[in-house]
């Protein structure tokens, strides 16, 4: 058996001495059976999550709640990063991010951004740029290997697994309109493409406008069909692929 790090096992029971207390079943069937949002954080202060709940007023919107569950989300990950072996500590503070995601996907598939998001000090910067300068301004963050996935891939066909490879990582397919491929439209690769009709409103086997700027500035316009067969694959891109979806319904 691999020898355990005495320290990582430590931060392990630190963090479940800490944080693992769990709301028992009656105060999940009180919150569930409760209308009201005022009598529903009640319930929730009296329980193991009232740490969530302790800087809320008695009458918060919506939008207040979910700021203070995000605050509350940066300071446990950075206080539980200090816990871990130095080698663990940045891949665990960069887990503060995650509780940012849901938002950051909707501004990156064209969706209108929140006032909210305007007086935030992550989501500030990106949202005060036009939707096609997003990722640019992405980069400039702590999310910045978010803005190197590729939006899409176009082709004539794609194998079955290579399609479904492509969606799992949040990566749009597409395929050329009948009787077109990149020789007849004079594409060499080269050219940078913007991929339009991209919104809320994507649709499976959705027809899209692409248009596909050469380096001499010739603009190349053409449609392709986006191969997300279903409405579960289109959730998927939306996303960003399987694994930011699992990580936004855990976030929700």
């Amino acid at each position: 058996m691999s020898r355990i790090d005495p320290a990582f096992a430590y931060s392990q029971a630190r963090l479940q001495a800490r944080y693992g207390a769990r709301p028992r079943a009656a105060d999940w069937s009180h919150i569930a059976a409760t209308a009201d949002l005022g009598a529903m954080l009640q319930v929730l202060r009296t329980s193991p999550l009232a740490g969530w709940t302790a800087r809320l007023g008695s009458r918060p919107g919506i939008h207040d709640i979910e700021r203070q569950a995000r605050d509350e989300w940066l300071r446990r990950v950075d206080e539980v990063a200090q816990w871990q072996p130095e080698a663990w500590r940045d891949g665990i503070a960069w887990l503060r991010w995650i509780a940012y995601l849901p938002a950051l996907q909707k501004l990156a598939r064209g969706g209108r951004a929140r006032a909210w998001m305007r007086d935030d000090p992550l989501l500030g910067p990106i949202v005060a740029r036009e939707p096609r300068e997003r990722a640019a301004a992405l980069r400039r963050t702590p999310l910045a290997p978010l803005a190197d996935r590729p939006a899409g891939r176009i082709a004539e066909s794609f194998e079955r697994i290579h399609r479904s490879n492509l969606v799992g990582m949040g990566v749009l397919p597409l395929r050329f309109a009948d009787g077109q491929n990149a020789e007849s439209l004079g594409l060499d690769g080269s050219e940078v493409f913007d991929i339009l009709s991209l919104n809320d409103k994507l649709k499976p086997q959705a027809e899209v406008s692409i248009k596909a700027k050469k380096a001499d500035g010739r603009v190349v316009e053409f449609k392709a069909t986006a191969l997300l067969n279903t409405e579960v694959e289109v959730n998927y891109y939306r996303n960003g692929g399987i694994l930011h979806t699992v990580l936004r319904n855990l976030v929700n």
